[in-house]
């Protein structure tokens, strides 16, 4: 059986571990937010504190890349690379071109 979701794969909140806790929201648009604090709902962040924004593209089948705006004192743009992204899955590996590794599991609000 495959799981629905509001919108369209992969877009929603996804819950990012790479030593740390994140929460990323990858909207319709290619847009994407990060947030420490997790969100209230699975609904698109209105109110959620953002930390970062970017951009997110579907490169391959089977990969995303999400682009990070530079932030102060990094060498250059973020841009994590998710290998594993195939439609509907609900795990997510990536490597990162200036940080750890991280995975991202889709986000079910409480």
């Amino acid at each position: 059986m495959t799981k629905r979701y509001p919108l369209p794969w992969p877009t929603g909140w996804w819950r990012v571990w790479d030593g740390g806790t994140w929460y990323y929201y990858l909207g319709d648009n290619r847009i994407t937010m990060s947030s420490k604090p997790p969100p209230s709902n699975t609904e698109p962040p209105a109110k959620t504190k953002v930390h970062n924004t970017g951009t997110w593209a579907r490169t391959s089948p089977r990969s995303l890349v999400v682009t990070w705006k530079q932030v102060a004192g990094a060498p250059k743009k973020c841009e994590e690379t998710f290998w594993n992204a195939v439609d509907e899955c609900e795990r997510m590996d990536a490597t990162s071109n200036l940080y750890s590794p991280l995975v991202a599991t889709r986000f079910r609000a409480p």
